[in-house]
């Protein structure tokens, strides 16, 4: 990910909003949702390589589920 410009913009922030119901958002609600978005695509793509290598060693993985962290 790109460090120091914000990867989502305001707008897309605001789609994303209104399709789940959200009819006004404050402006910190913008950084909060870029920071909370980067901690779960991070911690999918971990998950999900920590799934791929499991499998690739042969070595039998718990079941997978992403973490709740």
């Amino acid at each position: 990910m790109k460090r120091g410009h914000s990867c989502i913009s305001n707008q897309s922030n605001h789609r994303l909003a209104r399709r789940a119901g959200v009819k006004r958002m404050s402006a910190l609600i913008y950084q909060q949702t870029r920071a909370v978005l980067k901690f779960f695509v991070r911690n999918l793509v971990q998950d999900a390589l920590k799934h791929t290598l499991s499998t690739q060693t042969g070595k039998k993985c718990q079941r997978w589920m992403p973490s709740t962290r």
